[in-house]
């Protein structure tokens, strides 16, 4: 049964391969076994060979199928046999040529024990992950760290961490942000939907569709308002920041960040914290609301029913100046963000 429990970071893989993998004499190998990780045929090892490559290897059956996979520059997935503690084994190899690459090839490394952890089978794991490496690697090609989609991302963490500070648990079980979903954090029929925005005036905010602010009866809708300043390489809060609060607080490190390396909405790789740390955001002031009967918004049920099966893609903005009828105060926040964890403890 995977241990969920395993906690294996890319900071420490880059440990173990610099530190304790340093490669042997021509034709040798040096192997580290990761114990926290049983797979079918025995735990999966890294490795440094005699040229410096790094690798994970996994062992699989003999007659077991793999395609090899060279379509990374430098990066690169076969089938192997390996003598292994005097012991000649079939191994997927996951391996790394090129040195420039390794603090990504770290990433992957990562992705791919984790993978392995949920009980993936060797082959499926390390193929998904590749694949999955490699459409984010394009992604960066094309794009530097956006500053809009980064303020969202940061008000989804600050609001993670209420949740985190009370139950670290149930931070990611009710995280819905990343996957795209109408609101970005629920609880069965109770959600709140987070807003951040950089203006400096006003406190308007977007909404993208006619279902985000609508209530399932008999829940409730909480929206979260955050103010951010955008100081590039100043002081303030930051994507990477922030994973290790969440961290700190208990939330699985692995977990959090194989959920941002599959996100449909955000796109961020450990390897790319450096650039993250860069973009910081000061936290102005923050809102919390309650949505119910009176607040400014426009939802499926106000169309009438001839229309709103084929009224689609309404997107408008509200203007939350002045709404304090509808405002939590702040000594009341942590009794909504309780009732929102007690209700995922129960699940």
């Amino acid at each position: 049964m995977p241990d969920e429990r395993f906690e294996f970071g890319h900071l420490t893989l880059r440990f173990v391969f610099q530190e304790t993998l340093t490669g042997g004499p021509p034709g040798d190998w040096t192997f580290s076994p990761v114990t926290e990780i049983t797979t079918l045929h025995g735990p999966p090892l890294l490795a440094r060979d005699s040229d410096g490559n790094c690798h994970v290897l996994v062992p699989i059956d003999d007659n077991e199928t793999l395609d090899s996979d060279d379509k990374s520059v430098g990066v690169y997935l076969a089938a192997q046999m390996l003598t292994v503690d005097d012991e000649l084994g079939r191994y997927v190899d996951l391996r790394c040529e090129e040195p420039d690459l390794e603090d990504e090839f770290f990433v992957l490394a990562e992705m791919a024990l984790q993978e392995l952890n949920s009980g993936t089978p060797a082959v499926l794991a390390c193929r998904r992950v590749l694949e999955r490496f490699r459409a984010l690697l394009r992604l960066r090609l094309v794009s530097g760290v956006d500053t809009g989609r980064t303020a969202g991302l940061i008000g989804e963490l600050l609001w993670m961490r209420q949740i985190a500070s009370v139950n670290p648990e149930a931070a990611l079980r009710c995280w819905q942000g990343d996957r795209g979903g109408t609101h970005d954090f629920v609880n069965g029929a109770n959600a709140v939907e987070v807003k951040a925005t950089l203006a400096k005036e006003g406190l308007s905010i977007a909404i993208s569709s006619l279902d985000q602010l609508e209530a399932s009866e008999p829940g409730t809708l909480h929206l979260y308002v955050v103010r951010l300043e955008h100081h590039p390489g100043g002081p303030g809060e930051t994507v990477p920041g922030l994973i290790d609060s969440l961290v700190s607080l208990g939330v699985g490190r692995s977990e959090l960040l194989n959920r941002l390396a599959d996100s449909r909405t955000y796109h961020y790789l450990e390897s790319d914290r450096d650039r993250f740390e860069s973009a910081a955001y000061e936290l102005v002031e923050e809102h919390l609301f309650i949505v119910e009967e009176g607040f400014p918004c426009l939802t499926r049920r106000q169309l009438r029913e001839e229309l709103s099966g084929r009224v689609t893609g309404i997107s408008y903005h509200i203007d939350l100046v002045d709404l304090d009828q509808f405002a939590v105060e702040t000594a009341a926040c942590a009794d909504v963000v309780a009732g929102f964890v007690a209700g995922l403890a129960n699940d």
